[in-house]
């Protein structure tokens, strides 16, 4: 069994993950959502050790992202070790009962219908949808609603039988996990094929894509939508550099009210509440830089205009001030959110971002990020409105 071990600056805490690889790249016409079904399933006999967790302080959670499926227990190090066999058992020596499954299913539905009800979920949906043909982990509502029993176990026993790593994070002064460990488990995935599935098995292609379902369920008639979006590359020969420069430029442009955008859209105007600004992982070297926001139907003409008016001489607000004081900020927070959460993040891009980050690697490429910037070319950014994706 394979075990990714990884350090904290938190001492006396640690964090177990038990990951399966693929997840939504697995899926299929039919079968879109199952992973994150699954993955409600598996954690039900967690229940029969909650009490016992929660005595002992630990966490326990689990999440479906596009790209895997990961089971987590967190808390004191001497807890840990005494419960992950354990709660790695009861998540993996799990056959579904069918009651299980469509009772789970009735969540997972109701959980759809609440992003999707939301603007900026159905936005996002929609977006990906019909500009990469793709549906995130929350899957499609026809397929829930269509999936049979034995498709379902199908899937589970294929791609969810024995996890494609453990990853394990510790103090830096406590040893590293080894697979003696896990007798237990070992002993049980030992029987199993191994799970040889990747994280990037899906080609993420920008167009118009027809042959979609559009989610039409929010309905908020007064306000609408915008989303700015840049297709960018970033590779792994110069350490994802890009990926960490589309990072401080987030960081410049949205955090805290005298940022960037918040300061020249939000302040200038007052037409708008909030501003997000994210970077998704599309493939191995793929990602997509975006910005959304909100504002009332008869003034996203002019926020739409001011963006527009800011990201084509975006380099005018960016000074090596600013780089700096973005760059500091990101080291505490790394440094804080590692004693709130114990572990890194699983994606090894934002790790390397994260120690990079730390290392002092980018503190003196304030010249390079500004040639990233002007890389990026958000002057020819594509905008949309919620309603192009929904009439």
């Amino acid at each position: 069994m394979k075990i990714v071990n990884d350090t904290t600056n938190c001492n006396g805490l640690c964090e177990v993950a038990f990951v399966f690889n693929g997840s939504v790249g697995l899926e299929s016409d039919g079968l879109y959502g199952v992973s994150h079904l699954l993955e409600h399933c598996m954690c039900e006999q967690v229940k029969t050790i909650e009490p016992e967790l929660l005595e002992l302080g630990l966490n326990w959670n689990a999440y479906t992202s596009n790209n895997e499926v990961c089971f987590i227990l967190g808390g004191l190090e001497e807890n840990v070790y005494k419960m992950m066999n354990k709660f790695a058992l009861l998540i993996l020596n799990y056959k579904i009962p069918k009651e299980v499954f469509e009772r789970e299913r009735d969540v997972v539905l109701t959980e759809y219908n609440m992003y999707a009800s939301d603007q900026e979920g159905a936005m996002w949906m929609n977006f990906l949808r019909r500009k990469y043909n793709f549906y995130d982990p929350c899957g499609r509502k026809k397929d829930l609603e269509d999936l049979k029993y034995e498709d379902f176990m199908e899937f589970k026993d294929k791609y969810f039988v024995v996890p494609s790593y453990v990853k394990f994070t510790h103090p830096k002064k406590s040893r590293d996990l080894r697979e003696s460990d896990f007798k237990e488990v070992v002993k049980f995935v030992s029987k199993k094929d191994d799970n040889i599935f990747l994280r990037w098995n899906r080609k993420m292609t920008y167009g118009n894509y027809k042959d979609v379902d559009i989610e039409k369920n929010s309905s908020f008639e007064s306000q609408r939508v915008l989303m700015i979006c840049k297709e960018f590359s970033s590779y792994d020969i110069d350490d994802h550099s890009s990926y960490s420069f589309s990072m401080i430029l987030k960081d410049m442009l949205k955090n805290g009210l005298t940022s960037i955008l918040m300061k020249e859209i939000r302040e200038k105007l007052g037409y708008v509440y909030g501003i997000s600004v994210e970077t998704m992982r599309l493939e191995q070297n793929k990602f997509i830089f975006f910005i959304t926001t909100s504002s009332r139907k008869d003034k996203i003409d002019t926020v739409k205009k001011k963006f527009k008016e800011v990201l084509s001489h975006l380099t005018t607000y960016i000074s090596s001030k600013k780089y700096k004081s973005a760059i500091t900020g990101m080291k505490s927070r790394i440094m804080m959110s590692e004693c709130i959460r114990f572990s890194n993040v699983l994606d090894d891009v934002a790790i390397e971002h994260k120690n990079n980050i730390v290392n002092g690697k980018f503190d003196s490429s304030y010249k390079k990020f500004v040639d990233f910037v002007l890389s990026l070319d958000l002057k020819n950014a594509e905008y949309f409105i919620d309603t192009d994706f929904t009439r």
